[in-house]
């Protein structure tokens, strides 16, 4: 997942022009260890925790398994009683950044039951 530097600034020692573009890591989110004592170690005590957002994408909180376990048999009830969905209006979320585009979900989405 990448983003595009607003202006010039320095990463961790690397010099990064304004409208590069640059990669993330999931996998060092929450695990430096100039913030973290012991960031490879789970610690749900752990009370410094200054969170690593990314913006967009599948939402991975622990919450979030469970919202989708709710909407699958919400879905699952409704095609049960043959409730017919429909998308009335849905305005796209799309990422431009130049050459770059892509949708990442919507900004709004209207759908009718009937």
């Amino acid at each position: 997942m990448g983003r595009v530097a607003t202006e010039d600034t320095e990463v961790c020692e690397h010099a990064i022009k304004a409208d590069s573009r640059v990669s993330l890591c999931w996998a060092s989110a929450n695990r430096d260890p100039k913030t973290f004592e012991n960031p490879n170690t789970i610690d749900l005590e752990r009370k410094l925790n200054p969170h690593v957002g990314f913006g967009f994408g599948i939402h991975k909180c622990l919450g979030a398994t469970h919202a989708r376990q709710v909407l699958r048999t919400l879905l699952s009830v409704l095609a049960e009683m043959d409730v017919k969905l429909q998308m009335v209006k849905g305005d796209s979320n799309i990422e431009d950044w130049g050459e770059f585009k892509r949708k990442v979900g919507y900004d709004r989405l209207e759908m009718k039951f009937s």
